[in-house]
């Protein structure tokens, strides 16, 4: 039975966790001494999830009481218990005590854990750890599939195949993020100037030479408004911008069409531009990921049809 949508975003935020934890632990010392309490946070949760699905556990379950119940209701050992329970006593030395663990346990555990989540995620949600990702948390599921498509064909190395999908993916989270919040006749709060995007020249009547500087400045000006405006927005969503300039040189054009459907040009890419490789897919593919879990840290909606305008 497929696993549901709310488990397997739970399921990703304890490998968010996990991978925290691991970018943690290569800190110089002290500060690598904080991934313990990821790695702990990490297994707690999920043993959590665990008992949930299975329907087992009580309100007073400590972390090691969960192998127990858990090999009672499986009929099987749970892995790794031994290397939890070191990295349990380490975590309470460290909360409770200020001692910090060496940097040689700390590698150990990023192994122990590894092997944890691995062996324990396909024995209880016959799933594998590896193929959990964070796309669970885009939004919508219109976004959300594009970007799993993309990841296979990251995976395939159909690379510009790849990039469209990222692409639409964010012009489609950003919209439903937006619409979601329009108000007074659908006006966006992210928009503060009218969208003149679709403004591409200024049409002037025969034999008005006179005009052509007034046209030309006016189409600066417009070009100049609808980068303003693309600027505006992402500063305003509260997304990072320098990591969404690089996002910017990689991604092709985004429009939509009147039957809605979403098409792309790669044409606005300037000749000597670097080559697409898949190191670069995999960045934008973090970053629209990123920036959904960013937009969710404040989310909400306008009720349009109860407001009294």
């Amino acid at each position: 039975m497929a696993l549901h949508h709310s488990v397997i975003q739970r399921l990703a935020f304890v490998k968010y966790i996990f991978t925290k934890g691991i970018e943690q632990s290569i800190l110089p010392e002290p500060f690598s001494a904080m991934s313990i309490l990821m790695f702990h946070d990490a297994v707690e949760i999920f043993l959590q999830i665990s008992s949930e699905k299975l329907n087992i556990g009580n309100k007073k379950m400590n972390f090691l009481d969960y192998w127990e119940a858990l090999n009672q209701k499986l009929l099987h050992e749970i892995p790794q218990k031994e290397a939890m329970r070191r990295l349990n006593t380490s975590r309470v030395g460290l909360k409770h005590s200020g001692t910090l663990p060496s940097k040689l346990d700390i590698e150990t555990f990023v192994v122990s854990v590894r092997l944890f989540f691995e062996e324990t995620t396909t024995l209880i949600f016959e799933t594998d750890f590896n193929s959990i990702s964070l796309i669970e948390y885009v939004d919508p599921s219109e976004s959300r599939d594009r970007l799993k498509m993309a990841e296979k064909q990251l995976q395939e190395t159909k690379l510009d195949e790849a990039m469209a999908n990222i692409a639409v993916s964010f012009r489609i989270m950003l919209q439903d993020y937006q619409n979601r919040k329009a108000y007074y006749y659908r006006r966006s709060p992210f928009a503060p100037i009218e969208d003149l995007s679709g403004i591409s020249s200024i049409p002037l009547p025969r034999n008005s030479y006179e005009l052509v500087p007034i046209a030309k400045i006016l189409e600066k000006t417009i070009a100049g408004l609808t980068e303003i405006q693309r600027v505006v927005r992402i500063l305003a969503l509260g997304l990072d911008y320098r990591k969404y300039s690089r996002f910017e040189i990689f991604a092709p054009h985004v429009y939509q069409t009147g039957d809605l459907k979403y098409h792309v040009d790669f044409h606005h890419h300037q000749a000597g531009m670097p080559k697409l490789c898949k190191e670069d897919v995999r960045f934008c593919i973090d970053y629209v990921i990123e920036s959904a879990i960013k937009l969710k840290e404040f989310d909400y909606s306008v009720d349009v049809k109860q407001r009294d305008f």
